[in-house]
């Protein structure tokens, strides 16, 4: 999982694992919805080419943004 992700906990941390096992092989593309601080969107950008992260608040977004690699913002 994410960089120091194994320090913190929540239920959707707990659930990420279970997540991730069930990206089907050959996936291009993911949507995370309510994204919060991308943890799980960072995860799954790993395994899949294409991640959209969502969320309605717009304060963990930009957070979200300045922790996400260049490439993968828009």
């Amino acid at each position: 999982m994410t960089d120091g992700s194994a320090a913190r906990w929540n239920n959707n941390i707990h659930y990420h694992r279970r997540i991730l096992d069930a990206v089907p092989p050959g996936a291009r593309t993911a949507l995370d919805v309510g994204t919060g601080n991308g943890l799980l969107a960072a995860d799954l950008h790993r395994r899949i080419p294409q991640v959209t992260a969502i969320d309605t608040d717009a304060s963990v977004l930009e957070s979200g943004t300045v922790s996400a690699a260049p490439t993968s913002r828009r």
